[in-house]
């Protein structure tokens, strides 16, 4: 077996591309609309605290796993599921599933902003070949051509797509560099700088906790094209910081390399999720009909969220905030405390057996500057994931999302040449329609009525 390479499983540098090919283009496009909404100052101590808590709790991480090693329970063979069992060695069984369930949640809505992002890429490209697509529809059938991919088996099987997701994301960078560094003569001296609100903050450290949830030293990556960005094109930078290029065949550029990062990471990104559902109904490990049904589902869930909300922007605040700011800074710090108090534990234990270690054992077997910074990052996590999820909820749910428009891309008004131009989602969950026109709400009423008199119906038979 050579070296760095698990029995039936992968290299660590293939691992590590994995990490990078899935993790950093989404964030490189979004964190310089990021500190648009919070400032430059601001801005740079969320970004730069987020990427120092993030390679603290990433090297948390690694010790953790060698505390799990040291226990020769797994022996050599490699996990499909290394967090939820470091979860459940550390706080017991049931830590294990809710951390498997957190898993779930967040790959799906990493799943989700990936999804939403390539397609209005792909819509915005598709015009400028005069071909005008809604995007309510390029959503679904994107969604269809990538189905038959995402029945592969594992991610060792199309390892190729984190290597051309890595490659991308490189290539993006140079060319936001470039088209920045060209349009600085003609924007920085009109780029306008407005003082940031509390509720942009938040949003922007959701963003950057999506950003540094990879636990990688990405740093040099990000906050560089970050800064430049803001200070050539201030506030007039949208949630896709490309679009704010003003040489056209960089900004197409980047599109592409980010479209083609996307669609090849969220092929990686969703397999966890299949995997755990495969595991609960018990799938057998080869494409049969359960294997496509159970993954159909999933797919069919994602595309449904997708089109609900098609604000990339925001619901990847939604999850970096929520499920990413858990898994990449509180729980590592819980889960280091615990499983050093056991280890310590065991060690002074009379027969050597291990057993969970209480908080009583963790505040007398951890040394205390750890425990501080632990539990700092514990409180720094928890508090900051509360806001930038309130502010994002609160953004989708309130702000955003409070007229959605009912498959306005399908059923439009036949005399009406004029397409919502400000459409909160392509699925009406909630709310009213926003449209002026008398005769499109009168037959829309009538579907409604129709409708619940048939579902009325069907529940009295």
């Amino acid at each position: 077996m050579s070296p760095g390479r698990d029995r039936d499983g992968i290299h660590w540098t293939v691992a590590s591309t994995f990490i990078i090919g899935t993790m950093v283009g989404a964030g490189l496009v979004v964190l310089p609309h990021a500190l648009a909404q919070s400032g430059l100052i601001t801005g740079l101590i969320v970004l730069l605290g987020g990427a120092l808590l993030s390679a603290y709790t990433g090297i948390l991480l690694g010790q953790n796993w060698l505390l799990i090693e040291k226990r020769r329970t797994f022996g050599q063979q490699g996990l499909q599921d290394p967090y939820p069992q470091m979860a459940a060695i550390a706080l017991g069984r049931n830590a294990g599933i809710f951390v498997r369930i957190l898993l779930c949640v967040s790959q799906f809505g990493v799943t989700t902003v990936f999804l939403i992002l390539a397609a209005k890429n792909i819509s915005s490209l598709l015009r400028l070949a005069a071909v005008d697509l809604d995007f309510c529809i390029i959503l679904p059938a994107i969604s269809m051509v990538l189905l038959p991919v995402v029945m592969l088996e594992s991610p060792k099987d199309f390892w190729q797509a984190a290597v051309c997701a890595a490659l991308c994301t490189l290539a993006a960078i140079v060319l936001i560099f470039l088209g920045a560094s060209w349009d600085r003569p003609t924007c920085w001296d009109v780029a306008q700088y407005d003082a940031p609100e509390m509720g942009g903050i938040f949003l922007s450290l959701g963003t950057a906790l999506f950003a540094f949830g990879c636990h990688s030293l990405i740093v040099a990556m990000y906050v560089p094209v970050s800064v430049y960005s803001y200070l050539v094109y201030g506030n007039s930078l949208s949630d896709d910081a490309s679009k704010s290029i003003q040489t056209e065949w960089v900004r197409h550029g980047v599109t592409i390399l980010i479209t083609l990062h996307v669609t090849s990471a969220l092929v990686i990104v969703i397999s966890p999720v299949f995997h755990s559902f495969e595991k609960l109904f018990r799938v057998p490990n080869r494409l049969g009909c359960q294997r496509i049904a159970v993954r159909s589902m999933i797919w069919i869930a994602v595309l449904f969220v997708a089109l609900s909300i098609p604000k990339f922007g925001v619901f990847l605040d939604l999850v970096g905030g929520s499920t990413i700011a858990l898994l990449s800074i509180v729980l590592p710090a819980l889960f280091n405390m615990y499983l050093r108090a056991a280890h310590q534990k065991q060690k002074i234990s009379q027969f050597g057996v291990y057993s969970l270690a209480t908080w009583k054992d963790v505040l007398t077997h951890t040394p205390k500057v750890q425990l501080l910074l632990n539990l700092f990052c514990i409180v720094l996590g928890a508090v900051s994931g509360l806001a930038a999820t309130y502010s994002a909820a609160q953004s989708i749910f309130l702000d955003r999302c409070r007229n959605p428009v009912l498959l306005a891309a399908i059923y439009t008004h036949p005399g009406s040449t004029n397409r919502p131009t400000n459409r909160r989602g392509c699925l009406l969950l909630w709310g009213k329609l926003v449209d002026k026109d008398a005769i499109f709400r009168r037959n829309l009423y009538k579907i409604r009525i129709k409708f619940f008199i048939h579902l009325h119906s069907f529940a009295i038979y």
